[in-house]
């Protein structure tokens, strides 16, 4: 690995800031370093000089493409475990990407929140780094902003579910998942169920979600049980759909829950169509709730 070649590059990327080409090519070389190095001296000046162009790159509003291609790198260097760490050491890269959360334009935003999930899959220094920055009230917002956007909610969605899944002795998962609710986060996730409630993708996601968030309020409770009634009545012959959402229904279901006629269908439906995957939650679901004749 040549550290005179980068050298060469993160000077030119640092005297050309708003020269796009510079900045994505620039990017792509120094992400092929990254992916080769061996050395911990070479670890050490890649944490340190990449983390300042790639901010540089993350903060350019002169060209789309710098910051999206940037995002880009930083996803792919996540993917790896040694660059990950390199990358969630240098904590002005994800608060860089955190602003880009909150940009008005879409793709930058998309582009963003697709790399902040490979920084916090199976990490929690990376969860934690991005809870530490309000980071859940950030995506959350950003949901929010770009509601009719399909691959956004699922993005969003499939972060907030990694952060409501952190496991601590200390309790953290617990508060996460409180914090996920505070701050909107039901709102998100009901409002991404009925926005596209034929999208499997979605509704598998949202009941993912929903089974890891805990210390739910009863009404709370009550708005998730129909959203998800909902999803297993738009997909009643999807498995994923059917076992993912009598597991939420489980994980919500209490005593201000009520099973109408209907409701007790399809869940009768989910029992005896996918018997190995439902009937064990059904069954216990049934015993918790309240039924009545409408």
């Amino acid at each position: 690995i040549s550290l005179g070649a980068m050298d060469s590059v993160i000077t030119a990327m640092r005297k050309y800031q708003t020269n796009a080409q510079i900045q994505e090519h620039g990017c792509a070389f120094l992400q092929n370093m990254a992916l080769l190095a061996r050395a911990r001296s070479d670890m050490i000046k890649l944490k340190t000089e990449m983390s300042l162009v790639l901010c540089v790159a993350l903060r350019n509003r002169g060209n789309q493409d710098v910051p999206i291609t940037a995002c880009q790198v930083i996803r792919n260097l996540a993917a790896k475990q040694k660059t990950k760490n390199m990358l969630i050491e240098s904590s002005t890269i994800p608060t860089a990407m955190l602003h880009l959360l909150q940009e008005e334009d879409e793709m930058l935003a998309k582009a963003a929140c697709g790399a902040l999930l490979y920084i916090v899959t199976n990490s929690k220094v990376g969860q934690g780094t991005i809870i530490q920055k309000n980071g859940i009230a950030i995506i959350i917002a950003a949901m929010e902003k770009f509601k009719d956007s399909l691959d956004f909610r699922q993005i969003g969605n499939t972060v907030l579910e990694e952060l409501a899944s952190m496991n601590s002795a200390a309790g953290v998962e617990v508060a996460v998942a409180v914090e996920v609710v505070e701050k909107g986060g039901v709102d998100v996730i009901v409002r991404a169920m009925d926005s596209h409630s034929m999208s499997v993708s979605i509704q598998e996601l949202a009941c993912g979600g929903i089974q890891k968030l805990k210390e739910i309020e009863d009404v709370h409770c009550a708005r998730f049980f129909v959203a998800i009634m909902n999803a297993l009545g738009n997909h009643p012959n999807v498995v994923a759909v059917q076992r993912e959402g009598c597991l939420a229904l489980l994980h919500v279901s209490c005593s201000c829950c009520f099973v109408s006629q209907r409701e007790h269908n399809i869940l009768e439906h989910a029992r005896r169509q996918f018997t190995a995957e439902c009937e064990d939650s059904v069954s216990k679901m049934l015993l918790k709730l309240n039924f009545c004749e409408i």
